[in-house]
């Protein structure tokens, strides 16, 4: 699945990977609410974020763009313990955004894998 660890990232996903809706992100604090980790690629099991939208901070200086008020376990309301990015315009610019969602939510899928440079 798809991790977002850089802006440069992101960017190349928004450019190349054209959705209206939401992209699902590698991500999880279902293990311990509030503390996302990554469950894929050379990230897996790192945590990136820890906290919420008001207490939250990027873990050891990881690259975070939560959506304002995100995440935010739907308010109490319901468990929200994976991730979607979400096209949003920000700054006058289009940028991917992420969202805390339920984890039986419908969205895209990219398959992101590395590759070897002598298997190319």
């Amino acid at each position: 699945m798809l991790t977002l660890e850089t802006e440069a990232e992101a960017a190349f996903v928004l450019s190349n990977f054209p959705t209206s809706g939401s992209l699902w992100l590698a991500a999880s604090d279902a293990d311990q609410e509030g503390e996302w980790r990554w469950e894929a690629g050379s990230s897996a099991g790192s945590p990136f974020f820890t906290g919420n939208f008001e207490t939250g901070a990027a873990a050891e200086g990881r690259y975070v763009a939560w959506n304002g008020g995100e995440p935010n376990d739907a308010n109490g309301v319901s468990e929200e313990d994976c991730a979607v990015a979400i096209r949003k315009e920000k700054d006058g610019a289009e940028t991917l955004l992420w969202n805390d969602v339920p984890c039986r939510e419908r969205a895209a899928l990219i398959i992101e894998f590395e590759s070897k440079s002598d298997e190319l």
